[in-house]
């Protein structure tokens, strides 16, 4: 199984049956994140508006890989539609690696245009550090919200089920899952939406230990997107204040180290 990472934290990828995330480790306290028997999706995807296809599992078949500890390279393609896909998952900087990177370019490989919906992650079973009643998740939103682990509803911007996205983007698109005691936390976070610049993000929207980042697009025939880039993160300490500070911070040395 394939690892990228470097001291901060390490992403464990199974090629095994599609393309799964098998773990999340803290490097420093060697706390593992997602739930041993719960399989994570790098993306899904559901094309002109059909069901939504999970990267693990048999919907996705790799034809080539170049794994080493820095970065994974991947080529697949879509078992029951007629689009390909281009992966990189990399360390975010060799001298500050706060997070793993990871990139996604989906090709249509149809003599047609398609509508393509993309989830990107599609993460359940987040396990935060310390006792259950301590954790916390958070998106930022207009006016903000943190709500325990325990809460049922999800928070982010509500859901538009017709397209599968929300209807407005939240202030900053990340979530974070933390102990609130200080004891750590994982985050998920856009790199490249700009909405001035006309380049819509991945939308967050956050469950207790859950996470899914909505995207669409319309692909012409032959044509190669990219989707935003995605940046997986710890912090070792602190709150979700130490995850924004992460992303914001770091962003322009991920944006130079994954071109």
């Amino acid at each position: 199984m394939p690892s990228v990472g470097g001291r901060h934290l390490t992403v464990d990828i199974d090629l095994a049956n599609g393309i799964a995330i098998r773990g999340i480790r803290d490097a420093f306290t060697r706390h593992q994140f997602l739930g041993a028997s719960t399989p994570a999706d790098l993306f899904a995807f559901a094309v002109n508006n059909g069901p939504l296809r999970h990267s693990s599992g048999d919907t996705v078949t790799l034809s080539s890989n170049t794994p080493d500890p820095s970065t994974l390279t991947l080529t697949a393609g879509a078992r029951h539609e007629n689009v390909g896909f281009k992966v990189r998952v990399t360390c975010g900087n060799p001298t500050d690696d706060q997070a793993v990177i990871a990139h996604v370019a989906v090709v249509n490989h149809e003599a047609f245009p398609i509508f393509l919906r993309f989830v990107m992650p599609l993460v359940r079973g987040v396990v935060t550090p310390g006792s259950a009643a301590q954790r916390r998740f958070v998106v930022p939103q207009e006016l903000g919200a943190v709500v325990a682990d325990t809460a049922g509803p999800s928070i982010g911007m509500e859901l538009n089920l017709e397209v599968g996205l929300p209807t407005s983007m939240n202030s900053m698109e990340l979530a974070s899952f933390y102990d609130a005691l200080g004891g750590g936390g994982l985050f998920f976070a856009d790199l490249d939406g700009d909405v001035e610049q006309g380049v819509s993000p991945l939308q967050m929207l956050a469950w207790p230990a859950e996470v899914n980042g909505f995207w669409i697009a319309l692909i012409q025939p032959g044509q190669s997107v990219n989707v935003p880039r995605l940046a997986i993160g710890v912090h070792h300490g602190g709150d979700w204040r130490e995850a924004v500070d992460d992303e914001d911070g770091a962003e322009p040395e991920w944006h130079a180290s994954a071109a």
